[in-house]
C-alpha cells in the first residue's frame, strides 16, 4: 500500500500533480486557514466549499485526516453544550451545531460511509486493505487552543490507542529525535521541545504500532526515526514562518 502524509497545511491545499496516486492519503491536522480558524461560518464555507472538493479530486483512494490545535470548527462538532433556559446564546449556539451536522458533506465527515472518500478519525480506527489505521488530535499544555487536555485526561485518550495499530495519526509528536523540537529565531531565539513525553511512553508500551505520523511543530525534524520498532515521523510542510518548505512524506505498508 503506498500511503502519503502531510500535515500543518493550514488552509494550503497541494496540487493534484503534487499528491500524485496513492491509495491513502493522511492528514495529521492544522488543516483550516489560519484566517478562518476562529471564524466559525469562515471555516463551515471553507471546508465545504474548498477542502471537500479538492479532496473528491485527488487520484487517491482514501483521504484519513484529523484536527489539529488551530481547527476549532471540528471541535466545535464534537463539544456537548448544555442548554439553560434563560441561556439564549447557548441554545443559538447549540442549533447551529446540530443544522450543520445536516449538511451532507458533514454528516459524511461524522458519520462516514463505506464507500467515502474522505475519513475523519477522533478516538477511532478504520481498516483499509488490511491495514489499521488510527487518529487521535489531542495536544498537551496549551490550554486555549482546540483538542486540548489535561496530563491525566491526555494519558486516558492515548492508552485508548490498540495496540495492533499500522498507522498512528496524531497531531502533536513524541518526544523522540527532535519531532518536536521549535526553533525561533525570529522571535525568542531558543529552542523548545513541544513533543509529549505521554506520547512517547504509550508508543514504547505498546510497542507493536509501525507507525506514527505526527505535525504540529513546523520546524522539527522530519527524518523519520525508531521508538524501538515503531516508526516515528514529523510530516508538517509548513515552516515556523507558514510558509511551505517540506515535502509530501510517503512510504509503502
Amino acid at each position: 500500500m503506498k500511503i502519503k502524509a502531510f500535515s500543518d497545511n493550514h488552509g494550503y491545499l497541494p496540487s493534484i500533480e503534487e499528491i500524485g496516486e496513492c491509495d491513502v492519503l493522511c492528514i495529521c491536522g492544522d488543516i483550516f486557514p489560519l484566517q478562518e480558524q476562529r471564524d466559525y461560518y469562515g471555516s463551515l464555507s471553507w471546508y465545504l466549499g474548498i477542502f471537500y472538493p479538492w479532496v473528491q479530486s485527488l487520484k487517491c483512494k482514501k483521504v484519513i485526516m484529523i484536527a489539529g490545535n488551530h481547527d476549532f470548527f471540528l471541535e466545535h462538532l464534537h463539544e456537548k453544550f448544555v442548554n439553560k433556559p434563560d441561556d439564549i446564546s447557548s441554545k443559538i449556539y447549540s442549533y447551529r451545531i446540530e443544522w450543520t451536522r445536516e449538511i451532507p458533506q458533514v454528516k459524511e465527515l461524522l458519520e462516514p460511509k463505506k464507500d467515502s472518500k474522505l475519513i475523519y478519525l477522533i478516538d477511532r480506527e478504520v481498516e483499509i486493505e488490511g491495514i489499521k489505521f488510527y487518529g487521535t488530535p489531542y495536544i498537551q499544555d496549551l490550554s486555549r487552543w482546540a483538542f486540548y487536555l489535561d496530563n491525566e485526561s491526555l494519558k486516558d485518550k492515548f492508552n485508548e490507542i490498540p495496540s495492533n495499530t499500522d498507522v498512528l495519526l496524531t497531531h502533536q509528536p513524541p518526544t523522540l529525535n527532535n519531532c518536536g523540537l521549535v526553533k525561533q529565531p525570529h522571535t525568542f531565539n531558543y529552542l523548545n521541545d513541544y513533543g509529549s513525553q505521554i506520547l512517547t511512553d504509550v508508543i514504547t508500551e505498546k510497542k507493536n504500532i509501525k507507525w506514527v505520523l505526527s505535525g504540529h511543530v513546523h520546524s522539527g525534524e522530519h527524518i523519520p526515526k525508531k521508538i524501538n520498532n515503531t516508526n516515528v515521523v514529523n510530516v508538517s510542510i509548513k515552516d515556523e514562518d507558514y510558509k511551505v518548505k517540506y515535502n509530501i512524506f510517503e512510504f509503502e505498508l
